[in-house]
């Protein structure tokens, strides 16, 4: 069948990797099942991807900035500028967006997400609005409002929804990379974790507890490892993600303490601000996974079947 017209899906959602690489994930699917029905994809995400551009790049969608807001439930200064992003934000969307003029758009929810829904709301674009948490944020709270389908990770999640909505039960998306891995034979092979071990440095024949906080990091996880590290480099081998905005802090910190510390330390331990195409070895070199529960961390671990706290 001849290539006919593009279909022209815009995508959004708040720039935090539990966000984007869903986003990343269904982008490339759909990338594949349009092509497949001989039309050509044209996905792009309209907002801030911040440093999680390539993840979408890679996944053939074209980035179109749009400035971020965000409100905060609580009193905040940074809420009364907030208004004015917002304000600005969708000014942006309806100048971007009406030279795209897609098909259908797809949110993830998530600051920022809600003006390039509100543009498209304007705009008379269907919306469709993913959860992944068994209680939505606030973003896809007010989005639900104007979409055509909702779907959900979590079907208690419903109970915060409007009642008289579409739904459907999905799960959450996976990234590609992760669901190969799943389904290799070899996935939880000792040879591949033997390998991924010796990739990071480490010891094969020792156990591996890999720590990780989200794509953000987790404060409490860090603060754990340091007052902490000693006696569990003592008993296990470590593999922590601190999260890009800890990332300087804990080396400081963990420099001030421990730079004098015996050299089995330093071979026990190993710190990273953000896993992203190593992630694949860093799960397959845990013994166990000790997880900040994000829904994006649970459906991974689930998809892989690893062991985790």
């Amino acid at each position: 069948m001849a290539k006919q017209s593009n279909i022209r899906i815009l995508v959004t959602g708040g720039g935090t990797g539990g966000h984007i690489f869903p986003l990343a994930a269904i982008a490339t699917e759909l990338n594949r099942e349009i092509r497949a029905h001989g039309f050509e994809p044209d996905v792009r995400y309209f907002g801030d991807a911040g440093v999680y551009k390539n993840a979408l790049l890679t996944a053939g969608i074209r980035i179109v900035h749009i400035t971020p807001s965000k409100w905060r439930r609580y009193f905040d200064l940074q809420n009364f500028f907030d208004i004015i992003r917002f304000a600005w934000s969708f000014i942006e969307g309806l100048w971007k967006i009406y030279w795209f003029m897609p098909n259908v758009c797809f949110s993830k929810g998530g600051p920022g997400s809600f003006a390039v829904i509100a543009v498209c709301r304007f705009y008379a674009i269907p919306i469709v609005i993913h959860e992944s948490d068994a209680v939505p944020g606030l973003a896809n709270r007010v989005a639900a409002t104007y979409a055509r389908m909702i779907e959900l990770a979590f079907a208690e999640a419903k109970e915060f929804l409007p009642p008289q909505k579409k739904y459907r039960v999905v799960g959450n998306p996976v990234r590609t990379e992760i669901l190969n891995a799943a389904a290799s034979e070899n996935s939880s092979d000792k040879a591949m974790m033997r390998a991924a071990k010796i990739e990071f440095g480490f010891d094969p024949d020792e156990v591996l507890v890999f720590f990780i906080g989200g794509s953000q990091g987790a404060e409490k996880f860090n603060e754990f490892i340091l007052e902490n590290i000693v006696e569990l480099a003592a008993n296990f081998q470590l593999l922590h993600q601190t999260g890009f905005k800890n990332y300087k802090t804990h080396e400081e910190q963990y420099q001030f303490m421990y730079r004098d510390r015996a050299p089995r330390l330093t071979h026990h331990y190993q710190f990273f601000s953000f896993f992203d195409r190593n992630l694949v070895s860093a799960y397959a070199a845990a013994d166990l996974v000790v997880a900040r529960a994000g829904a994006g961390l649970i459906f991974e671990i689930a998809a892989l079947g690893k062991p985790s706290i």
